[in-house]
């Protein structure tokens, strides 16, 4: 305890000493050791709290009451801040009083009335506050900033367009440029960022427009004064390769002006575009160059239809030629109609000396012809309009003024003869190419009346009279079928010439005088046959060729070609009388072959009773 004590009291007495300290420092004499609060509100007639009525103190107020306190620095007086008014507390004006206002209020703190103390807490709190949450944060403003030198953006660029052009130079020449592609991509990308991209793109055009229309130009005009015309385009298709290429680099470069300047622009195509344009009009335009250019191919294609194996033809030159003016886009306005002219002089001049030969030489010639100008569209990408065009100059010539050749009534009857079905076939079918097909009824008609008329009238073979007539019908049916598709006209004419030459008559012994035709009679001794000896009767068959199972099938369908047959005859009176004496015969000497066939047989009758209009059993 006694410790303790000493403890406290040596703590007052430093702490006596260090108030007598700050009272000296402020020049005044210690009259005595504390000095309480209320003595130094009475010495300084200040109140400490403001007047109820009176407006919130002032800042200034408690700094002039600190200053003229003689124990400002005391615990006693630090202790008055909890004395504040809620006003003051809450009062967040953060505007500091300035140099001349603090000395105003100086000077004026002299006059401690109520009055004047609640003016001066109006103005305090009645000056605008820069605390505004509601308008955003304000921009910062450096003064006297000292900012470096300005880029000269024509210095730039001409430095920047330096380069590019010593690049554009060196990729024209086949040169690697000395900058690298990012150097000068991003060259090319900061002067389109600072606004000169339109002077850009105008310089680059003027470049490439001085290549093609100089150099590029000058050397294609320096061979076509010695090569021929398929070299001059082997040289311009060359050339037309390598400026493909070298736009593609050119555009590596200036990309960004491309997609961003370019693609958007009215007044400037993109670099490929313009790259084209400039082609077509100093090289392909050119007026020593175009003739030579389109005549060369030509040159290439004639070579084509003249050789059978084509081993002549440099088909990848035609083909990129041929894509050079797609890509030029004068293929229509310009290759095309040369084209279509050259192709009609040849297709004339080829009818002419190919229709000298014989029918089946020229149709199988025509057809060959045809298949390779297809072949040719589209291995080399013609346009689908240049392949109709192109059939329309073959049809007109190899048809069309070829029509009396291809319809001569003896060439076409020596075709019939011999059965050559293919050529049959050609024929036909390039006659269709113009609708004119069924203009081969008339030798049609002409060739089955001459041999079907033969084969009735034949007396040295009457007996096979039915036979061949099976066979020269069949014949018939298979050229209907293969050689003309089907045609119904030719149909027509099939049917009315078998039944005009099979109801012709003839005065002959075998008809006792008079004009009645035997084809009734000898249809019906042929079914006479068939049904008392079955297949090992037909001609040139034997009877292994077809098993036992087989028999009564090809029975059944050997009696259907005859009834077929059959039905052109109009004297059906003469077939009823034999067969119904032929029928009887078989039945009593029991010499059917098949109880099954004649039932069949009778049965077939029966049905095309109403058919072939004749009378009943």
């Amino acid at each position: 305890m006694q410790q303790n004590s000493r403890a406290t009291e040596q703590r007052g007495g430093k702490r006596k000493s260090i108030g007598k300290r700050k009272l000296s420092d402020h020049g005044e004499a210690p009259q005595q050791q504390q000095t309480t609060i209320s003595e130094l509100l009475a010495r300084n007639n200040t109140p400490l709290v403001k007047d109820q009525h009176s407006g919130p103190s002032s800042p200034s107020t408690y700094k002039r009451l600190r200053a003229s306190s003689p124990s400002a620095n005391s615990p006693a007086l630090d202790r008055t801040q909890d004395l504040i008014s809620p006003e003051k507390m809450y009062n967040f004006s953060n505007s500091e009083p300035k140099a001349g206002e603090a000395f105003a209020q100086r000077i004026s703190g002299s006059d401690t009335s109520p009055a004047a103390l609640r003016a001066r807490a109006y103005n305090a709190s009645s000056r605008p506050s820069n605390f505004t949450p509601h308008t955003g944060a304000k921009k910062l403003v450096v003064k006297n900033l000292r900012a470096g030198p300005r880029l000269n953006q024509d210095a730039y660029f001409d430095k920047v367009w330096a380069q590019l052009d010593a690049a554009l130079v060196a990729i024209f020449n086949g040169r690697k440029p000395d900058a690298s592609l990012e150097e000068l991509y991003k060259g090319a990308e900061n002067v389109c960022r600072q606004g000169r991209a339109a002077v850009l793109a105008k310089k680059l055009q003027e470049k490439c427009r001085e290549h093609i229309s100089g150099k590029l130009r000058q050397g294609l005009l320096s061979r076509s004064a010695d090569g021929d015309n398929v070299e001059i385009l082997r040289a311009v298709v060359a050339a037309w390769n390598t400026w493909n290429s070298t736009l593609v680099t050119i555009r590596w470069i200036f990309y960004y002006l491309d997609q961003s300047f370019l693609l958007h622009s009215k007044d400037f195509p993109v670099i490929h575009e313009m790259g084209l344009i400039q082609f077509r009009s100093h090289i392909f335009s050119d007026s020593e160059l175009k003739p030579k250019i389109l005549q060369g191919v030509c040159d290439l294609v004639l070579a084509d239809r003249k050789e059978d194996n084509a081993t002549s033809l440099d088909s990848t030159l035609l083909r990129q030629a041929i894509g050079l003016f797609h890509d030029l886009s004068v293929y229509t306005s310009d290759f095309e109609p040369q084209f279509l002219a050259e192709s009609e002089n040849f297709f004339t001049s080829w009818a002419d000396a190919e229709s000298e030969k014989y029918l089946a030489t020229y149709v199988e010639n025509c057809h060959r012809l045809i298949e390779r100008e297809v072949s040719r569209c589209d291995l080399y990408s013609l346009s689908r309009n240049t392949r109709q065009k192109l059939a329309e100059l073959l049809d007109e010539n190899l048809v069309a003024r070829k029509e009396d050749v291809l319809l001569d009534q003896n060439e076409v009857l020596g075709l019939l003869r011999t059965g050559n079905k293919i050529a049959l076939e050609r024929l036909y079918t390039l006659l269709e190419r113009r609708n004119l097909g069924s203009r081969l009824k008339s030798a049609f008609t002409a060739h089955i009346i001459d041999e079907g008329s033969a084969i009735v009238f034949d007396q040295d073979r009457e007996s096979e009279m039915i036979v061949r007539l099976l066979e020269f019908k069949k014949q018939l049916d298979d050229t209907w079928l293969e050689s003309f598709h089907k045609d119904e006209v030719l149909g027509h004419a099939l049917r009315e010439a078998f039944e005009t030459f099979m109801n012709k008559g003839k005065k002959s012994e075998s008809s006792w005088g008079t004009d009645n035709p035997k084809t009734g009679e000898m249809i019906a001794k042929y079914v006479d046959m068939l049904l008392k000896g079955g297949l090992k009767v037909l001609p040139g068959r034997k009877t292994e060729d077809v098993s036992l199972a087989d028999e009564d099938a090809e029975l059944n369908r050997q009696l259907d070609q005859v009834l077929d047959l059959f039905r052109f005859v109009h004297g059906k009176a003469v077939f009823e009388a034999f067969y119904k004496n032929d029928l009887a015969r078989r039945l009593l000497m029991g010499r059917s072959a098949s109880d099954d066939a004649e039932k069949s047989m009778l049965a077939r009758l029966k049905t095309g009773k109403s058919r072939y209009s004749w009378g009943s059993f």
